[in-house]
C-alpha cells in the first residue's frame, strides 16, 4: 500500500469490477494472524454528497440489519461547509438536523469532520473493522486522491462501492 504503483494496480483491477470490491490490507505485526476470523462490529462510512449516500444506503442498511454498528462521517473541507455548520445557534441545529434527515441510514451515528479527506478517513478508521468508500471507478492520473491516500495507509479492510 505504501507503494503508489501498487495502489495504481489495485485501483485499475477494481475499476474493472461491476460491483463492490473488498480490498484487504497487508497483515501487520499486530494484526490478526492469517486464518484467524475477524469480527465485523463497527463500520465507518464517509460521505460527501447525496450521490454517495444513495450508493451506500443499501449496504449500510444490510450491515445494520446484521447487528453491525455504522458510523457515517461527513468528510468536508472548509470550502464545502455552510458558515452556520457549528455553534450553538438555531441555524447550526437546523443544518445538523437536515444533514441527519438526508443522510442518516437507520440508527447510524452521523458526524462531521473538516480537513483533508484522506487524513480524516484514516484518523477515524482506527476503531473500525471496515471502511466503506464510494468511488467513480475512474483511475486517471491525478484522480481519486482521497481513495489513493486512504489505500496507501489504511490498516483495516476497505469496501469500494461504485457510485455509478
Amino acid at each position: 500500500p505504501d507503494d503508489p504503483q501498487l495502489v495504481d494496480r489495485v485501483l485499475e483491477r477494481a475499476a474493472t469490477s461491476a460491483g463492490p470490491v473488498l480490498v484487504l490490507p497487508p497483515e501487520r505485526e499486530a494484526g490478526t494472524p492469517p486464518g484467524e476470523t475477524r469480527t465485523l462490529g463497527r463500520v465507518l462510512a464517509p460521505f460527501d454528497s447525496d450521490e454517495v449516500t444513495t450508493a451506500l444506503r443499501p449496504a449500510l442498511a444490510r450491515l445494520q440489519a446484521s447487528g453491525v454498528e455504522v458510523a457515517q462521517l461527513l468528510v468536508a473541507t472548509p470550502e464545502t461547509l455552510p458558515p452556520m455548520w457549528e455553534g450553538p445557534g438555531h441555524h447550526a441545529r437546523a443544518w445538523h438536523a437536515e444533514l441527519r434527515r438526508r443522510h442518516q441510514v437507520g440508527e447510524a451515528s452521523v458526524e462531521v469532520a473538516v480537513g483533508v479527506p484522506a487524513a480524516l478517513v484514516l484518523a477515524r478508521s482506527g476503531d473500525a473493522d471496515l471502511v466503506v468508500l464510494c468511488w467513480s471507478r475512474r483511475v486517471r492520473a491525478g484522480g481519486a486522491r482521497t481513495l489513493r491516500g486512504v489505500l496507501g495507509a489504511i490498516d483495516v479492510p476497505l469496501l469500494l462501492v461504485p457510485v455509478n
